[in-house]
C-alpha cells in the first residue's frame, strides 16, 4: 500500500515537472518579448489558454477573474492578438473584472477600432461598465450602426447608455448624437434620429432645440423632424426645414423635402417653397417634392399648376410622381369640399 502511495507521489510530481519543463520555453519567449506575466505566465501562454474554446478558455476566464488587477497588463496585450476568440476573450475577461479593469481603459479605447464588429460591442460594454465617462464609446458605436451584423446591438447598447448613464454623461452623449444627424451615411443619420427619438423627451428636448440653430442644415431638418415627432406639432419647425430646401448639399435639399412630406398637412405653409423646389436642378430633390406636395393633400391645392408642368417633365419617374400628386390633392379636395 505504502509504495503505490509513493509511486502515486512520485507519479504526480513528473508530471508536475514535465508541465513546467514544457513551460519553459514558452516563459523564455515571453521574456524576450518583454511580454507581460500574469501567475507567472507571459501573455502568450494566457493567449493560447483562450484560443482553446474547448479546453481551456473557461480556466483561463476564472484564473483572471480570480487574479483581479494582477490580471490587466495580459488582458490589454492580448485585446492586440491577430485571433478573434482571444481579443474576445480578453475584452470578456476584463469586463468581468469591473473596476478592477481600471488601468485597461486606454487599451478599450484602443480596441474599439477592431475590425471585427462583435468585438466592438464586447470592448464598448466593457468600458460602459468599467469607466462610463469615457468619450469615445458613443462615436463607436455610431460607426457601428454602418454595420448590419451588429447594428441591433450597438442601437441598443446606445439606448441602455441613455437609460442608466448619469445626467452629465447622457447630455455628453445627446451632443454626440446630435452632431451624428449630419453623418455621411444615410443609415447612421437615420439610426440615430430613430434613437433620439426613443430616448427620454426630458433628456433630448433642449439639446435639439439648439441643434435647430447648427451650422450644418443636415442635422437642423433632423433635428427639427425629431421634434416633430416628439411634440406632434409642426408649425415651430417648418420655418427651419424650409429654409433647408435652399441648401447648396442636394442630400439636405432632399432630406428637407421628405421631411416636410411626413408632416403632412401640418406644414402647407412650405407648399410655395416646395413648388419653388419643382426647379432644383437634381431630379431625386424634383421628385421628394412632388411626393412632399401630395401628402399634403387639399392644403396643396395651389401647387395643381406647377404640378401638372410636371406632368411634362423629361424623366418618367417626375411625371409618375406629379401624376399621383395631382390625383391625391384632387381626391382629398373633393372630400373637404362635400358637405
Amino acid at each position: 500500500m505504502k509504495r503505490l502511495l509513493v509511486w502515486g507521489v512520485l507519479a504526480l510530481l513528473f508530471l508536475g515537472l514535465a508541465a513546467v519543463l514544457l513551460d519553459i520555453p514558452v516563459i523564455v519567449e515571453g521574456y524576450l518579448r518583454h511580454e507581460s506575466f500574469f501567475q507567472g505566465k507571459p501573455t502568450s501562454y494566457w493567449k493560447q489558454k483562450l484560443a482553446d474554446r474547448e479546453k481551456n478558455y473557461d480556466m483561463a476566464l476564472k484564473e483572471f477573474q480570480k487574479g483581479g488587477p494582477a490580471a490587466v497588463p495580459v488582458l490589454v496585450e492580448s485585446l492586440k492578438d491577430q485571433k478573434t476568440t482571444v481579443r474576445e476573450g480578453a475584452a470578456l475577461a476584463l469586463r468581468k473584472l469591473g473596476p478592477d479593469a481600471k488601468e485597461a481603459v486606454p487599451g478599450l479605447e484602443e480596441a474599439l477600432k477592431d475590425k471585427d464588429g462583435p468585438i466592438r460591442i464586447q470592448v464598448a460594454k466593457t468600458l460602459f461598465e468599467i469607466d462610463p465617462s469615457s468619450a469615445k464609446v458613443v462615436p463607436a458605436l455610431i460607426e457601428s450602426l454602418k454595420d448590419e451584423k451588429v447594428r441591433r446591438p450597438a442601437f441598443d447598447l446606445l439606448k441602455q447608455m441613455s437609460r442608466e448613464g448619469k445626467p452629465d454623461e447622457v447630455l455628453e452623449m445627446v451632443r454626440t448624437l446630435i452632431q451624428a444627424l449630419g453623418h455621411k451615411d444615410e443609415v447612421v443619420r437615420n439610426q440615430v434620429a430613430e434613437l433620439l427619438f426613443q430616448m427620454e423627451k426630458t433628456k433630448t428636448s433642449e439639446p435639439l432645440t439648439r441643434a435647430l440653430r447648427d451650422k450644418d442644415g443636415m442635422i437642423r431638418v433632423q433635428a427639427a423632424e425629431i421634434l416633430f415627432r416628439i411634440e406632434g406639432v409642426a408649425t415651430p419647425f417648418v420655418p427651419v426645414v424650409i429654409e433647408a430646401l435652399k441648401d447648396h448639399r442636394e442630400e439636405v435639399r432632399e432630406r428637407a423635402a421628405v421631411t416636410l412630406g411626413r408632416m403632412g398637412p401640418r406644414a402647407v405653409k412650405a407648399v410655395p417653397a416646395l413648388v419653388a423646389a419643382l426647379q432644383d436642378r437634381q431630379v431625386k430633390v424634383r421628385g421628394w417634392a412632388i411626393w412632399a406636395l401630395g401628402q399634403m393633400g387639399s392644403g396643396a391645392k395651389a401647387a395643381v399648376p406647377a404640378l401638372q408642368q410636371a406632368v411634362t417633365d423629361p424623366h418618367e419617374e417626375i411625371q409618375e410622381a406629379a401624376a399621383l400628386a395631382l390625383k391625391k390633392i384632387q381626391a382629398t379636395s373633393r372630400r373637404a369640399d362635400k358637405p
